[in-house]
């Protein structure tokens, strides 16, 4: 990707990476204590970032939890059962991932058979026209299956 002269650490789809954004931080702030930011946010490609913001971003760390009782008391035990009782301890977990994903695809050509333009759908539009209900129904049930084999394959990599 090329890059642009008045800023080595910008790209040309205005993205900067970690490490120019780290030393950035480490040339404005000096020995005394005051930050200095010669540059805007929005000059070095953080249009929505403040300076402040931008300075603590190479300390960020995900923390990510699913906290929902519908997860906790049904999903991830489902899934659990499903590992220990279904699944073969040889599966590879992004096997598992890809399964799901098929069941996915496989309701977007169903869905994509019956209603191409997604208004067919809509009986209020099209009256004569109606998609059979099964198909709503195999997309959620495909949903269900693709999230419980996703939650799976976690836990068979923890196997």
């Amino acid at each position: 990707m090329a890059k642009s002269a008045a800023d080595p650490g910008l790209s040309m789809a205005g993205t900067t990476s970690l490490s120019s954004v780290s030393s950035e931080v480490s040339a404005i702030q000096s020995n005394d204590g005051h930050d200095r930011c010669p540059l805007s946010a929005s000059s070095r490609g953080y249009y929505y970032l403040s300076p402040q913001a931008v300075k603590k971003l190479p300390e960020y760390q995900y923390q990510g939890a699913d906290l929902s009782p519908i997860y906790k008391h049904f999903l991830s035990p489902l899934a659990a059962w499903c590992v220990d009782h279904l699944t073969p301890t040889w599966l590879a977990p992004n096997s598992i991932t890809l399964l799901g994903l098929m069941w996915m695809i496989l309701s977007y050509c169903v869905i994509w058979y019956w209603a191409p333009g997604l208004y067919e759908a809509n009986t209020d539009v099209n009256a004569a026209y109606a998609v059979p209900g099964v198909v709503f129904l195999l997309n959620g049930c495909a949903m269900l299956i693709y999230q419980t084999l996703d939650n799976m394959d976690g836990k068979q990599a923890r196997k």
